[in-house]
């Protein structure tokens, strides 16, 4: 049985260490909690890691704090007895990739940061989730000596503002895997994709960034963007990236999208057979958006259900 144990333990958060049955290699891994996370023993990444055989701590944040209750200097403290000597390595995604920047600074550790956000930092704050920060700017935090490794979609606005304004003033270096259409949670296509582990292992015990080669036409989160990106550009090519992301994942997002398209390009006998199609599936779910919905009474279309609910 693997072995923990707690290096810290705060209102603000919590850092767990956790030792494998038997240790592969002289590495340590710390990942962190995204959004949203709690105070917790174990998260994002620590399953994966044990079962690599690497030490591993994660960092857990008081859910909604942003890890803003947290600084340099206390992290070093708690992981700095358990990481000494040893290769480490600090992960996380969204959230918890912002936090692998910030904190893998204060120790020189290497760093790998999938769609990296803080979503308290002003440029892409929302209302709901501004909180003050503590934290200074990460070009101005202590850094570390190692180029990060910064996967990301650079169509996604938040996180191409994260890259081009937080993380380059700060590493201008930073190795970049770009995957355009692929999302936020880009983490879940290469998972889906059977090249997590072997991407990931080779990042962690080898430094080596490994080539990405995810299919696009089996997800379907990836044909709802590329179809968004050219609705208005080439709109005939958008239409049959939004058929094939219904045909993929039929709901209220995807028939939407589809009814949209179809209605904007003129075509309104597909879009009543859209229509009945989805009434024939009898989806309590599978309802058209108020927007596609307007959209298609404007057009003389027989909703037949499929309206947005009341």
């Amino acid at each position: 049985m693997p072995q923990s144990r707690t290096l810290c333990r705060h209102d603000d958060y919590l850092i767990t260490l956790h030792q494998p049955d038997r240790v592969s290699a002289h590495t340590v891994v710390i990942t962190f909690g995204g959004m949203p996370s709690v105070l917790a023993e174990k998260g994002f990444g620590t399953s994966f890691c044990l079962s690599q055989g690497w030490t591993t701590i994660y960092v857990a944040q008081r859910a909604l704090s942003q890890y803003q209750g947290l600084d340099q200097t206390s992290f070093q403290a708690a992981v700095g007895p358990a990481v000494e000597g040893r290769k480490v390595v600090c992960y996380g995604s969204s959230l918890g990739g912002y936090a692998a920047l910030y904190f893998g600074g204060a120790i020189n550790a290497r760093i790998i940061a999938a769609a990296p956000k803080l979503p308290a930092w002003p440029p892409i704050a929302s209302p709901g989730l501004a909180i003050p920060l503590t934290h200074r700017p990460l070009h101005e935090a202590a850094r570390s000596m190692s180029a990060p490794v910064v996967i990301f979609d650079p169509l996604v606005d938040h996180d191409r503002l994260t890259v081009e304004q937080m993380v380059k003033p700060a590493y201008p270096a930073a190795r970049l895997v770009e995957l355009p259409y692929f999302g936020h949670t880009l983490l879940n296509a290469i998972v889906a994709a059977g090249q997590l582990k072997g991407f990931m292992t080779a990042l962690i015990q080898d430094d080596v960034v490994l080539p990405l080669d995810l299919p696009t036409d089996s997800n379907p989160g990836w044909q709802f963007r590329k179809g968004q990106a050219l609705a208005r550009s080439e709109p005939q090519v958008a239409l049959r990236h939004f058929e094939r992301f219904f045909d993929l994942s039929p709901s209220a997002k995807s028939l939407s999208a589809l009814l949209n398209q179809l209605v904007a390009t003129g075509n309104l006998a597909d879009a009543q057979t859209l229509l009945d199609r989805a009434a024939a599936m009898a989806d309590p779910d599978l309802v058209l958006s108020p927007q596609a919905t307007q959209r298609a009474i404007k057009a003389g279309l027989h909703l037949q259900g499929c309206g947005a609910p009341a």
